[in-house]
């Protein structure tokens, strides 16, 4: 019995960590199904299985060749890690950290996303659980981070200071002031856009003016500045997870919010009785 571990603690994190319409596990213990996401490009599907001394990760992106696949094989004494680093793949795999990958007719392989970008010899597929990162027989274009570009707008944006913004376009992320630069202002910013995606500040330059004069400018004025930002993504957030971080924000400040709202609680109502990413995005512009 006590073989039997791994798989028993994969099953319970599994149950415990992704909702049942994300991974439908079957009646009968041993197997489980990680559809093709609605509604987004993406085309991959995933099975899961796990008996007394394995558990399998197979990832199809539907083309020939057959599917790839990850092994954990583990002794009895080593089931708990084995089913952790399993999950932890699968969360992976949802939120775009590992991809899919075929280079030429070699077989499919899993690979992490951040390690492509710099491959200039690559030829092949990629396909991603969203599609954020597919490419059919060409070099991949992912100039890991992304830009701004790749978010759908209108986007909520939360700072590490308390505040939220809306970014209506990419164009939020292309300016700003020197000093907030200086001020790592940008550091942790976060973003959610309309396709429920989440988004962090990766990198962020300040496109300097040409000349001493403009660079000395850029650095001693608060004036707006062109800005180079470049974002990652790092998964989905169900429209009730953003209703919570947008209550946890507003009470994190409450005093500015009652200023505004008059009373937190009608604030908090309101926010939980929105429908839709737009209705949320009306009430913070």
């Amino acid at each position: 019995m006590a073989s039997a571990s791994g798989s028993h603690h994969f099953e319970t994190a599994l149950r415990a960590r992704f909702p049942a319409a994300t991974v439908e596990v079957a009646g009968e213990t041993g197997s489980a199904v990680l559809p093709a996401s609605a509604g987004r490009a993406g085309r991959l599907t995933a099975r899961l299985r796990w008996e007394p001394a394995t558990i399998e990760v197979v990832v199809d992106d539907g083309l020939p060749g057959g599917p790839c696949e990850t092994v954990f094989a583990y002794e009895a004494t080593a089931g708990r890690d084995a089913a952790r680093e399993a999950v932890e793949l699968v969360e992976d795999l949802l939120e775009e950290r590992v991809v899919v990958v075929r280079r030429g007719t070699g077989p499919p392989q899993m690979a992490r996303a951040t390690t492509l970008g710099a491959d200039e010899e690559f030829a092949g597929t990629i396909h991603s659980w969203l599609g954020t990162y597919d490419a059919d027989q060409v070099p991949p274009a992912l100039p890991l981070p992304l830009s701004a570009d790749h978010l759908t707008y209108p986007a909520l944006v939360f700072a590490t200071d308390g505040t939220i913004s809306v970014a209506e376009s990419a164009a939020f992320f292309a300016r700003g002031s020197a000093r907030a630069v200086r001020a790592r202002w940008f550091d942790g910013l976060s973003a959610i856009d309309g396709d429920g995606r989440r988004w962090r500040v990766a990198r962020v330059h300040i496109r300097h003016r040409r000349g001493l004069v403009g660079r000395l400018w850029d650095r001693l004025s608060n004036a707006s500045t062109a800005l180079d930002c470049l974002l990652e993504p790092t998964g989905m957030l169900t429209l009730e997870a953003l209703q919570r971080r947008l209550i946890d924000a507003t009470r994190a400040d409450a005093g500015f919010w009652e200023a505004g709202w008059g009373d937190i609680a009608a604030l908090e109502t309101a926010i939980t009785q929105t429908r839709s990413h737009d209705a949320l995005v009306a009430m913070f512009r």
